[in-house]
């Protein structure tokens, strides 16, 4: 999804190959900015919404290249005989940076580089194999998998490559690192003591503790968005089961609890449901549950022997979930509101187009998760500045004319003031982090604004 929410970037195969579309979200406005006889694949989109990275092999290898939203300026930005792949858009601190995974040096390294391409840097620069980068909450540190130390490892870098440490730090195989939301812990899926089972950590390495223990196999974990709790699959009542447990391991509960096969759970952005795929009516369906296992309430019905429904996404205001729906010969993209009604077809063609994904929205409040609270206007508190004396904070106002909603109006006003400090004379207001310049960062923050209500009687729930 595009930062704004109004548009999706998607894989799709056309015409014998993989290309880049995208389209307007209700599934309108569907047109392909790549058209080569070669594969083009994973785009991600920009901070402001202006671009798109995306990896391509159209000059016989695979590199990453940048356009723009409309897919023109293709511009190819990293340029070396080997492959570079998977390229993520970070927009906080890497504001304008790009990290991504690359073999160029003979075995695949964490690398970033400025959006044009420039300044590429490696930031493990090790002999051994070191991947899946995952940014912090605060974006100050990564956690990736590397196998330096002889086995697959967790390990923490801060986000410009330097202090790299070995976290897990035992003689099993560790994978998939996932930070809780305040940046304290991580959790992981470990193979030690010859069984997969979650474990979760410190930031710093101590504390390594096995959640699940347990004889049965148990992997994927997900954290709750408040941090108290883990979401994750498991065999340990003979099938596949969505399970939750505190965030300390205890009081491991099982929330689907039937003899059919359950899993890909997705926890909704407000914490109060949990998407999962089930094939407990015949076909693979989409399901959705209270978080406490209560109400599972079937959302889809596929029809037909092959027909299927996956790979729950929620929206990020937990009112709408994207999946993959369809049969063995084509997957198309479809929308649900989240009580079942208003199904939409949003892609409608022969080919496949799978793997869907929501953007989540930022922590606007930086209180360390992402929540309601986030797209709530919030009284100013010591710590917001507030420019206008409303006595909400620059953070939750982007009425910067005053005239009780943020509009086009508003975003004139803030074109004028980015790039320049806050102290400017006019609409200081413009400076939502408060950290003394109006830059990209306050851009994100106002898109999140825009078409709100502003001021004591524009209050949202």
């Amino acid at each position: 999804w595009s930062p704004d929410g109004t548009r999706i970037a998607f894989t799709t195969f056309v015409n014998g190959n993989n290309e880049i579309w995208v389209m307007n979200a209700n599934g309108s406005g569907q047109a392909g900015l790549t058209s080569n006889v070669v594969a083009d694949e994973h785009p991600s989109w920009s901070p402001d919404g202006s671009q798109i990275v995306f990896w391509s092999d159209r000059d016989g290898n695979y590199e990453i290249y940048v356009m723009n939203a409309n897919g023109t300026g293709q511009t190819r930005v990293t340029n070396n005989l080997a492959s570079d792949f998977e390229p993520d858009w970070q927009p906080i601190p890497l504001a304008g940076r790009i990290v991504f995974e690359s073999d160029r040096d003979g075995n695949v390294e964490i690398y970033v580089m400025n959006a044009n391409g420039t300044g590429q840097t490696n930031l493990t620069n090790d002999p051994a194999i070191d991947r899946a980068p995952v940014l912090s909450p605060d974006g100050t540190r990564i956690a990736f998998e590397s196998n330096r130390d002889g086995n697959v490892e967790i390990h923490v870098m801060n986000a410009d490559g330097s202090g790299p440490t070995n976290l897990s730090n035992n003689a099993a195989d560790d994978y998939a690192p996932a930070w809780s939301p305040d940046g304290t812990r991580i959790a992981f899926w470990s193979e030690r003591d010859n069984k997969d089972q979650i474990w979760v950590m410190n930031a710093n390495g101590t504390g390594q503790t096995n959640l699940s223990n347990n004889a049965a196999s148990d992997f994927r974990p997900a954290w709750s968005p408040d941090g108290a709790r883990i979401v994750f699959k498991s065999f340990r009542d003979g099938n596949g089961d969505v399970f939750v447990m505190n965030a300390n391991g205890t009081e491991p509960t099982n929330l689907s609890n039937n003899p059919a096969n359950d899993g890909q759970a997705a926890w909704s952005p407000d914490g109060t449901r949990i998407a999962f795929s089930s094939d407990r009516d015949g076909n693979t369906d989409i399901y959705v549950m209270d978080a406490d296992g209560a109400n599972p309430a079937r959302l889809t019905k596929t029809l037909g022997a092959s027909a299927s429904a996956g790979a729950p996404a929620w929206s990020p205001d937990s009112s709408v979930i994207v999946f993959v729906c369809g049969t063995v010969g084509t997957r198309q993209l479809s929308a649900i509101n989240a009580d079942g009604t208003g199904r939409t077809r949003l892609t409608r063609n022969a080919a496949w187009d799978e793997h869907p994904d929501w953007r989540r929205g930022s922590d606007t409040d930086l209180d360390g998760v992402i929540d309601n609270a986030d797209n709530c206007r919030l009284v100013a508190t010591t710590t917001q500045c507030d420019s206008d004396g409303d006595t909400y904070g620059n953070r939750c106002d982007g009425d910067l004319n005053n005239n009780g909603f943020t509009n086009s109006q508003d975003y004139i006003l803030f074109r004028a003031q980015l790039g320049q400090p806050s102290a400017a004379p006019t609409y200081n207001q413009a400076d939502f982090n408060c950290n003394g310049f109006v830059n990209s960062q306050d851009y994100i923050l106002f898109r999140q604004l825009l078409g709100s209500p502003s001021g004591p009687s524009g209050l949202l729930p």
